[in-house]
């Protein structure tokens, strides 16, 4: 019974340890054949930003306007007279054109020319009265002298009479005056080079004193006004009395051709808009070949212009996509980590920022946007081609 006991003791024993030796060979056998991790270098990859180089050069501000074509003169032409249109000009229509003092219309002139004669007439008969007056006068003076005593009286030698003459001379002459003038007025001209606008009268109507004949405008030189901000003035030359002055070039675009000229500020309007805080400039237009202008214009032909403005030095021409905010550029430094940096901006351009101060001349511009804009960030920087750089415009941020 003992022997039983120890036997299934042994029995025990021995199974716990053949159990505990597989355990461990099977543990060793595992850690024997497991795959061996390879190691690797931990790599940062820093993002890829591209940059170009600031610099600084002469820049001339260039501002930018637009307007539309207008007469510098306008007006509406009406009758002095009364009386029956009798002859019209055949250019006398909506759109013909005029020379100055060329005839537009004739009214009957009729009863003008029997005024003319009427007044004639009425003057030749005042200075024979005249005349009759100053020989009067003359014959009186002769026999005063002759059997009168001491200074004869102005009666006696008809002075009142001869003033009176006189005055009835003045009255005829100024009354043929008036006759010859309405006489003239019957023959309407055009009052300087112009086109009609509208038309008020035909042939054979009868015109009133003050009834409207049409409506002319000057055929040139016209005119284009050009408003340009308040803020916008500082930029543009002038004289020391603060007269605006200027070279522009002005195009246009007529179907599917672009045309453009040179021309320049003529005078400003002179007051300030205070609705829109903008100024007017004037620019005259002359439509010959002389004056350069390559098409012939017409009122209300829209235009832009591009003026010529003041000359500033050491300016930089700056991407806007370089910029995190208003005032404020991205930089990549010396160490290729990001750099904010305030700057003094001149004026902005469409995509383009003009900078005058607060960068060095070849510092390097960053132009790529990343996810999160962080200074002191490190990025690796790629220089654009300088074919690029010259042209590259840029509306990432």
């Amino acid at each position: 019974m003992r022997v039983k006991k120890i036997l299934k003791r042994f029995l025990q024993v021995f199974l716990i340890l053949g159990f505990v030796i597989v355990a461990g060979f099977l543990v060793w056998f595992l850690n024997a054949t497991k795959p061996v991790a390879e190691e690797k270098k931990i790599v940062i990859t820093r993002p890829v930003v591209e940059v170009i180089p600031v610099t600084f050069d002469s820049t001339t501000i260039e501002v930018a306007s637009q307007g539309v074509v207008q007469p510098k003169k306008q007006t509406q032409l009406a009758s002095e007279l009364s009386g029956k249109v009798n002859w019209i000009s055949e250019n006398f229509t909506v759109g013909g054109r005029f020379e100055e003092e060329e005839i537009i219309l004739e009214i009957d002139p009729t009863d003008y020319n029997a005024a003319v004669a009427e007044a004639e007439a009425a003057l030749v008969e005042a200075e024979v009265s005249l005349t009759t007056e100053k020989a009067r006068a003359t014959q009186a003076e002769r026999d005063w002298k002759r059997l009168g005593k001491g200074r004869p009286s102005s009666l006696t030698l008809r002075e009142p009479q001869i003033r009176n003459a006189n005055s009835r001379v003045s009255a005829a002459k100024s009354a043929l005056e008036r006759a010859k003038k309405n006489l003239e007025r019957t023959v309407i001209k055009a009052p300087f080079m112009a086109t009609v606008s509208a038309k008020s009268t035909e042939i054979g109507n009868y015109l009133a004193p003050g009834s409207p004949i049409g409506e002319f405008f000057q055929t040139e030189p016209l005119e284009v006004r050009l408003p340009l901000p308040l803020e916008e003035i500082r930029f543009l030359n002038s004289t020391p009395e603060g007269e605006i002055l200027g070279d522009m070039v002005i195009a246009t675009t007529l179907g599917n051709k672009s045309v453009e000229w040179n021309a320049r500020i003529d005078r400003t309007e002179g007051q300030i808009d205070q609705q829109s805080r903008s100024i007017i400039l004037i620019s005259d237009i002359v439509t010959d070949q002389k004056s350069g202008t390559p098409i012939r214009l017409q009122p209300g032909l829209f235009l832009t212009a591009t003026i010529s403005g003041k000359t500033y030095r050491d300016v930089a021409r700056i991407p806007a996509a370089a910029f995190l905010d208003l005032n404020q550029v991205v930089l990549v430094d010396e160490n290729d980590k990001l750099e904010f940096r305030e700057v003094d901006v001149l004026r902005r351009v469409g995509d383009y920022v003009y900078v005058t101060g607060g960068l060095e001349e070849g510092e390097k511009l960053c132009l790529t946007e990343l996810s999160t804009m962080i200074e002191g960030t490190s990025v690796e920087p790629r220089l654009l081609p300088k074919h690029i750089q010259a042209g590259v415009e840029y509306d990432q941020r």
